[in-house]
């Protein structure tokens, strides 16, 4: 495996897998049941040690009218430890480990390494969507917030306090506590993802999330 360290490298990928999970303020109408929301997750939260699941993802560059299809798997062990692995045509294993940034080009067997901060400013993946506890402490420092309900899903519209140029809605099967759908609206694209097979504490060797190992398919119980 070749190593390369890269400050301000630029990948190929736009939007590449963002998430963020509820940090969240909220209207008054919304209260009652954002408060009973939270309750819920984080009754939920505490039997998750880890989680897996796959994930498709559809991107729409609204400036060039570009379209990228991604896919891949995602793996999260608490309180840090994340793993990102795209199939073709990207090929890449990301692992966010404290404040650095790994990336390993399957293609051409490098691994390139970025600081936290460069990767946040890229807005491709924010490491908070697993910090669930972390998020609901800070619901209303960075977020306003729509929350409706059906019959099987609740749905979450974010709006950023500062920033307002992004919005997320994410939808959630009543029954599970990681989002199935997530919506992404910027000026400058569009992103719809959909996470499936999703298992929860099924990971037992955490040597996956070793950057040496990154050139390694994981094995899931």
């Amino acid at each position: 495996m070749n190593t390369k360290i890269c400050k301000n490298k630029k990948f190929t990928v736009v939007g590449a897998f963002s998430i963020v999970l509820l940090s969240v303020a909220q209207p008054a109408n919304n209260a009652p049941l954002l408060k009973e929301f939270i309750s819920q997750k984080q009754k939920e939260e505490n039997n998750i040690k880890s989680v897996t699941f796959s994930f498709t993802q559809e991107i729409d560059i609204k400036l060039t009218n570009q379209k990228q299809k991604l896919s891949g798997k995602v793996y999260y062990m608490k309180p840090d430890k994340i793993r990102i692995d795209y199939d073709e045509p990207l090929s890449q294993n990301i692992l966010l480990q404290r404040n650095i940034v790994h990336i390993y080009n399957r293609k051409f067997d490098e691994l390139f390494t970025t600081n936290i901060n460069d990767w946040n400013k890229m807005e491709l993946f924010p490491k908070e969507m697993f910090a669930f506890a972390e998020n609901y402490k800070n619901l209303e420092k960075k977020y306003i917030v729509d929350i409706s309900t059906s019959e099987s899903h609740i749905t979450v519209t974010l709006l950023p306090k500062i920033s307002k140029t992004i919005s997320f809605k994410l939808y959630f099967l009543k029954e599970h506590l990681m989002p199935t759908k997530l919506e992404i609206h910027s000026k400058t694209f569009y992103s719809v993802l959909i996470s499936t097979d999703v298992k929860y504490n099924s990971i037992s060797d955490i040597s996956i999330f070793e950057k040496d190992k990154l050139n390694i398919t994981p094995k899931i119980e």
